[in-house]
Parts: structure tokens; C-alpha cells; sequence
């Protein structure tokens, strides 16, 4: 079982926010090198992902959306990385009435040392375990 904390520091939750806004920029802009070296190596490796396939591998998206975080916890994997766990709402204006609206899940790996990020897409903590949404 992993041990996670909410995110309670500002700072934190708008780096992570950040990260975030900039990888469903490059899922909209569908930019396979960008996404590319977004991805996790490990999350690359185990989905056999390289910069020809990823597209096919991936989903995309064809507009463009507003991310807005609803839940964020956060787990130290050692003194320099932490995984944080994301929950959100990506929101598209059709019309001035209606908005469409879809959950999204990923987790971004932040080494604050090499002020570096990476994205595990469609993952998220349940119960304490690593689940995929």
C-alpha cells in the first residue's frame, strides 16, 4: 500500500496544475515528439510507446479544454521525487449552453532537483493502490 497525502501546499498544487495544462496542450496539439519525452520512460517501456507509434497509442484530443483539479494527493518516492496523483475535469464550450464534460486521470512525476516532470496518463490512488482509470 502506498502511503499519500493530500497536497496542501500552493505552490506544489500549481506546479502540478501547470505540468498538467502544458501536457493536454500537446494531446490537442497532437505533437508526437513533445508527448513523447512527456511520458514516463517506464510507462513508454511497458506500453512499447515510441515517437512513430504514439499517436496510435494515445489518445488524443481533437478541441481544446480547460483543466480544473478537483483532487491532488502526493507520495515521496525518494528525497528528490514525488508522484503526485491527479484528479480533474476537462471542459469544452460546444455552445454558450451546454459544456461538455470528462474526468481525467493521470500522475505526474516531479524530480524537484533536476526541476523535471513526467506523465503516467489514466492513472490515479484508490484505496491506497495504483489503479488505472
Amino acid at each position: 500500500m502506498i502511503q499519500v497525502s493530500s497536497v496542501t501546499k500552493r505552490n506544489d498544487f500549481f506546479t502540478v496544475v501547470n505540468c498538467v495544462d502544458r501536457y493536454i496542450t500537446y494531446l490537442t496539439t497532437q505533437e508526437p515528439e513533445i508527448l513523447y519525452d512527456y511520458l514516463d520512460e517506464a510507462y513508454r517501456k511497458e506500453k512499447e510507446i515510441t515517437k512513430e507509434n504514439i499517436l496510435n497509442k494515445m489518445e488524443t484530443l481533437d478541441d481544446y479544454y480547460k483543466f480544473r483539479a478537483k483532487e491532488m494527493y502526493v507520495t515521496k518516492l525518494s528525497d528528490n521525487l514525488e508522484q503526485y496523483f491527479v484528479y480533474g475535469i476537462l471542459t469544452l464550450e460546444a455552445t454558450e449552453e451546454t459544456e461538455e464534460k470528462i474526468e481525467f486521470y493521470l500522475s505526474v512525476k516531479m524530480d524537484k532537483q533536476n526541476n523535471t516532470f513526467s506523465v503516467i496518463p489514466n492513472q490515479y490512488i484508490q484505496d491506497g493502490k495504483i489503479v488505472e482509470k
